[in-house]
C-alpha cells in the first residue's frame, strides 16, 4: 500500500492558541477599574492570578472575565435565595 501525504496541502490538525498574560495595570484598563482593586481583589483570591516569582503577578484576561461573570451570577441567586427567604418569614 503506497500513501503519499502532501504535507503543505493540509490544516495542521491543532490550531495553536495564543494567550496573553496582563500585568495589573494592563487588566485594571481592561477591565475599567483602578489597579488598586485588581491588587485587592487579587490578594482576596477573588480572581484567578498567576504568581511568577515573589512579586510578579500576571492574568488571562479572558479567565478573568469568565470568573467575575461567574462571580456575579452566583451572587445574584444567592441574593434572590436571601430575599425569598425574608419574604417568607
Amino acid at each position: 500500500m503506497n500513501i503519499e501525504h502532501d504535507n503543505q496541502s493540509h490544516e495542521p490538525l491543532l490550531t495553536p492558541i495564543q494567550v496573553t498574560f496582563l500585568t495589573q495595570a494592563e487588566l485594571a484598563k481592561a477591565l475599567g477599574v483602578c489597579r488598586d482593586t485588581v491588587s485587592r481583589w487579587t490578594q482576596a483570591e477573588l480572581i484567578p492570578a498567576i504568581r511568577i516569582g515573589k512579586k510578579s503577578v500576571r492574568y488571562d484576561l479572558a479567565e478573568v472575565r469568565h470568573h467575575l461573570i461567574s462571580q456575579s451570577k452566583v451572587e445574584r441567586i444567592e441574593q434572590e435565595l436571601r430575599d425569598e427567604t425574608t419574604k417568607h418569614n
